[in-house]
């Protein structure tokens, strides 16, 4: 073999090797967001559950009402806020928002 070839060799296998690298790096990511993803999801899970138990109480259902910007207990990156509109005396719309702060 010669030195050319060599040093051609030893380019391809750099840049395949950079390239798995990169997918692997790629995959890291997507990952760490992909859990993201599902805390942020379960956490309004969670609120649409409370808000679904106090509408199935008659006495409570009046008690829905918007929120501002609320902290999740233990969860300092996790933000909410509810919206509630009233179409009806029986029917009320609730949105709620989940706000997430990246700390990287």
């Amino acid at each position: 073999m010669s030195l050319a070839e060599v040093l051609l060799a030893l380019t391809i296998i750099s840049i395949f090797t950079l390239a798995i690298v990169m997918v692997m790096i790629s995959g890291m990511d997507l990952n760490r967001r992909d859990g993201i993803v599902t805390q942020t999801t379960m956490f309004c899970n969670e609120v649409m559950d409370q808000n679904a138990r106090l509408a199935a109480d008659p006495k409570q259902f009046d008690n829905l009402a918007a929120r501002g910007l609320t902290l999740f207990p233990n969860q300092k990156e996790y933000l909410y806020a509810q919206t509630v509109a009233d179409y009806t005396p029986d029917i009320k719309k609730v949105t709620v928002a989940i706000y997430y702060q990246d700390p990287f």
